[in-house]
């Protein structure tokens, strides 16, 4: 009887222990998925709806566009080509930079500047992001890349001018207001 009773309590804490064992490997997967998903979703952002200034600095890449995207200017500059570029969504106007340049070519940021049509009320800067940032780049071909700003809000009563600044000559290039 008593080699019963220690067999039987063997048994338990062996099932307690895969349980345990178990339980821990569970939590560990789920809390390894749950920390997966979440730094891949916080590395690719989703399509959201966007309303007027509330929308400024967002990543034109990831937007379902209405019409657009399109350049409206463009211009080259030393290391590439800058270019204004323009979409609707939610049925809302936005501007954004978008530079090609060569890999290797050293850093810098692309912004946009917004002013009152005509002038005055002008925002310096905006929207910018790094040269080469991850997920505000992408290939264009052979050792070329693509980087770009944040868009920005362009009602009618609004221009904008893209621009970028070449951190190894100090210069900023930018395109004609639009």
């Amino acid at each position: 009887m008593a080699e019963t009773a220690l067999r039987g309590a063997r048994r338990r804490r062996s099932y307690a222990r895969a349980g345990s064992l178990t339980a821990g490997l569970l939590l560990a997967f789920g809390a390894s998925t749950a920390f997966g998903a979440s730094t891949a979703f916080a590395g690719q952002a989703a399509a959201f709806s966007c309303s007027g200034f509330g929308c400024d600095g967002h990543n034109p890449n990831v937007q379902t566009w209405q019409a657009g995207p399109s350049t409206a200017r463009g211009v080259p500059y030393p290391l590439g080509a800058l270019d204004l570029r323009v979409g609707t969504t939610d049925g809302d106007p936005y501007a954004w930079s978008r530079i090609t340049y060569p890999t290797g070519s050293g850093g810098g940021w692309v912004y946009v500047n917004r002013r009152r049509t005509g002038g005055g009320d002008e925002e310096w800067g905006l929207a910018a992001r790094g040269i080469g940032e991850s997920g505000w780049s992408s290939s264009a071909g052979t050792n070329t890349i693509n980087s770009w700003s944040g868009m920005l809000y362009k009602p009618s009563y609004k221009q904008a001018q893209a621009c970028v600044h070449l951190s190894s000559s100090s210069e900023d290039f930018c395109t004609p207001w639009y």
